[in-house]
């Protein structure tokens, strides 16, 4: 089965920890599996208002397989600057609009990698994934904020799935650095990480001798090899990989040498 992200509103993904908590109450079993909401009324209204009553902080949106909302908690007209109605109105082109312009391109990159990572899965492992992203939106005053997302889906027959998304505001929190996703799977009750992905906006491309010493860390070259093999300092290698670090938003090699694949095109790399 694909599961496709075409003409998404709004709404768009949800964050970790109040999927870990449900994880926590729920220990062995996966936090999807215990919020499948399927046509029960008022069973349904009840269980997401409860939710809504745990993480006051957080915006609560439920949308159907044809990507419309079917529910939407009530704190959404202080937190996006609209009311509920006027947000289920809204479609993807309306939402493409409030992205801060710096975060239009990356943000349709990750959509696109969310895309590539949900058609590798079998049908049974959707449930079990939590995507998280991050990206600055405009509310309705103008201001503009950093947005936390996470998104989980839910399954309601064996080839249609709703959406559970979850929306906070982190401005307070955590400087905003650059568009970035994040995957992750319930594995014996806790999430996982899987993988990552930070598209380069324009002012963090990188340079071409970024690209080669790039490539040759992905090749397993020191920094004394790396030296020799540019014709270049220690320093200025060690100096390039902490632009490198600090370009690509990776905390470790492994995503710095995941860069390779998802951050750099691949006619710019050298052979």
């Amino acid at each position: 089965m694909r599961t496709t992200l075409s003409n998404w509103p709004v709404t768009e993904h949800p964050f970790g920890q109040p999927f870990e908590h449900l994880s926590e109450k729920h220990p062995g079993k996966s936090p999807a599996s215990e919020m499948v909401f399927r046509n029960g009324g008022d069973d349904e209204a009840l269980s997401l208002r409860l939710i809504e009553k745990l993480f006051p902080a957080w915006v609560i949106v439920q949308c159907d397989n044809q990507h419309r909302i079917q529910f939407i908690s009530a704190n959404s007209a202080e937190f996006f600057g609209y009311s509920p109605g006027e947000l289920k109105r809204k479609r993807f082109d309306d939402f493409l609009a409030h992205l801060h312009p710096e975060d239009l391109s990356p943000y349709l990159r990750v959509r696109q990698k969310t895309e590539d990572v949900l058609s590798n899965l079998e049908v049974y492992e959707i449930p079990e994934y939590r995507f998280v992203l991050n990206y600055r939106l405009r509310r309705g005053d103008g201001t503009y904020f950093h947005l936390h997302v996470e998104r989980i889906f839910l399954p309601i027959s064996p080839s249609e799935y709703d959406s559970f998304i979850l929306f906070k505001d982190v401005t307070g929190e955590k400087p905003f650095g650059q568009v970035q996703l994040e995957w992750y799977r319930s594995l014996n009750g806790a999430y996982r990480k899987i993988g990552s992905y930070a598209p380069l906006g324009a002012a963090q491309r990188l340079t071409h001798r970024e690209i080669e010493v790039l490539q040759l860390i992905k090749e397993g070259r020191s920094s004394k090899e790396i030296a020799g093999k540019l014709f270049i300092s220690i320093n200025t290698v060690r100096n390039h990989r902490s632009r490198l670090f600090e370009k690509t938003g990776a905390k470790n090699m492994v995503d710095l040498l995941n860069a390779v694949d998802t951050l750099v095109p691949a006619e710019s790399l050298l052979n």
